[in-house]
């Protein structure tokens, strides 16, 4: 049955899948360092794949992806949320259903001292950064989750910021 085949390949992710971030390691679904075929048994096929300008293979599922540190070899090095996934959690943080600023306010305190880099607020504590908080448009917002020392080389050129 060819439809069996297609079918037990589909994603299981969606909007309404629940993730929780645990910083530096990953998320309840998938953990930074894991394999493609890894990410596959835990959320299913990627509906789509891509390699970005930097070589890397991004996987695509629902509104959210990752990436991998090489083409078909890699280990998960970024995870990234759109703001459709709406049950996007850190430390009871519900990230895309808050207000942004109640968001940014929250996770400021679990790491007091946020960064501004691009228009982007990077948590170095949490692993976290977030686009399209600062102006609160809904459409605008994203979330990636990154490994340790992602951000480092640019931490000079980041602005201190409170909230």
């Amino acid at each position: 049955m060819p439809w069996k085949k297609w079918f037990i390949k589909m994603s299981k992710i969606d909007e309404l899948t629940i993730f929780e971030i645990v910083p530096y390691i990953g998320t309840n679904m998938v953990n930074f360092g894991a394999t493609r075929a890894e990410v596959c048994d835990s959320m299913g096929a990627a509906e789509r794949t891509s390699i970005s300008f930097q070589g890397k293979l991004i996987e695509d599922r629902s509104y959210m992806n990752v990436a991998y540190t090489g083409k078909e070899d890699g280990v998960v090095d970024h995870i990234g949320f759109g703001r459709q996934m709406i049950n996007v959690h850190l430390s009871g943080v519900k990230i895309f259903q808050a207000k942004s600023m109640d968001v940014l306010r929250e996770l400021s305190k679990i790491d007091p001292e946020p960064k501004e880099f691009m228009n982007s607020i990077v948590f170095m504590k949490l692993g976290i950064s977030l686009a399209g908080f600062l102006d609160d448009e809904d459409d605008d917002k994203a979330m990636a989750v990154f490994i340790r020392g992602k951000w480092d080389p640019k931490l000079p050129r980041m602005s201190s910021v409170h909230f």
